[in-house]
C-alpha cells in the first residue's frame, strides 16, 4: 500500500529592512554609549571612527561595516545581536572579554571577514529573522 506524502508548509519571514537594521543599531549604539555616561567626543577616542560618523550611525542614517560593528561590540564588551536585535526581542547576554577568546567565536569572524558586504546584509537579516522566530 502507497504511503501518502504530507505536504510540509513552512512560514517564511520577510526579510528586515536594511534601514529598519540601522535605526536599530544606531539607537541601541546610543543607548550603550550613554549608559557608559560617554560624551560622542569621549567615545570616538575609544574607537577608530569620527565624531560625525558616529552622528550618522547613531541617527541609523549610516550602516557600519563588520569591522567597526566588530569595534563597538568589543569596546561594549557586547554580542551582535544585542546591537542588531529591538531590546524587547529576546533576552540579551554580555560577551565578557573571557569569552571573547571562545575559539569558535575566533572562527566565525575569520569566516565573516572573508564575506561580501552584500553576503554579511544577507546573514545579517538571517540571524535577525531566526531571532525574532524564536522570541515569538
Amino acid at each position: 500500500m502507497p504511503r501518502r506524502m504530507r505536504k510540509v508548509e513552512t512560514a517564511v519571514q520577510e526579510k528586515p529592512d536594511m534601514e529598519e537594521i540601522s535605526v536599530i543599531l544606531g539607537k541601541n549604539i546610543r543607548r550603550e554609549r550613554k549608559a557608559r555616561k560617554l560624551t560622542r567626543e569621549k567615545f570616538v577616542e575609544l574607537m577608530p571612527i569620527s565624531e560625525s560618523y558616529l552622528g550618522l550611525i547613531e541617527r541609523g542614517e549610516r550602516t557600519p561595516s563588520l569591522d567597526c560593528l566588530f569595534e563597538f561590540c568589543t569596546t561594549f564588551e557586547t554580542t551582535p545581536n544585542e546591537l542588531l536585535l529591538p531590546p524587547d526581542k529576546g533576552e540579551f547576554k554580555n560577551v565578557k572579554n573571557a569569552e571573547i577568546e571562545n575559539e569558535n567565536y575566533k572562527s566565525a569572524m575569520e569566516m565573516l571577514n572573508t564575506f561580501k558586504e552584500s553576503e554579511l546584509k544577507f546573514l545579517i537579516s538571517i540571524m535577525i529573522n531566526l531571532k525574532m522566530m524564536e522570541a515569538e
